[in-house]
């Protein structure tokens, strides 16, 4: 329901079917899951972590972008609730968290910045659906 969210707030006067919703729900998840498994971790995940992922797995002006929507939510993050995201910031520490636990078990549970990083994935994530 997100998604279909930020599509709706971004091409107001567009509709879209449940069949090409399905598809920018596939992209996005696995863009998603791309920086994940492109992350460098040696500790507590960070914003900076996610945002060198992002470069690595995103092209040319595509990531350029994505990092720039990342480090504005991260900006106003915590004082704006949700960082003015649709995408709801504590779903994406649990995807983030879940996905870490498959490959970096000690870190997802030790990472105090998770959060931070969570903030910064889903405004990559609501741009790459826009």
């Amino acid at each position: 329901p997100h998604m279909k969210a930020v599509l709706e707030q971004v091409h107001p006067n567009l509709r879209i079917s449940p069949s090409a919703l399905q598809a920018v729900e596939a992209r996005v998840w696995s863009t998603f899951k791309a920086v994940v498994e492109s992350l460098e971790l040696g500790g507590p995940v960070a914003a900076e972590q996610v945002e060198a992922a992002v470069r690595r797995v995103l092209p040319g002006e595509l990531a350029k972008h994505a990092v720039s929507e990342g480090g504005k939510a991260v900006a106003k993050w915590p004082a704006h609730r949700n960082a003015g995201l649709t995408f709801p910031v504590a779903d994406v520490v649990t995807l983030l968290t879940e996905q870490l636990a498959e490959r970096y078990a000690e870190t997802a549970r030790s990472a105090p910045d998770s959060r931070v990083a969570a903030v910064y994935l889903a405004a990559v994530s609501e741009y790459v659906c826009a």
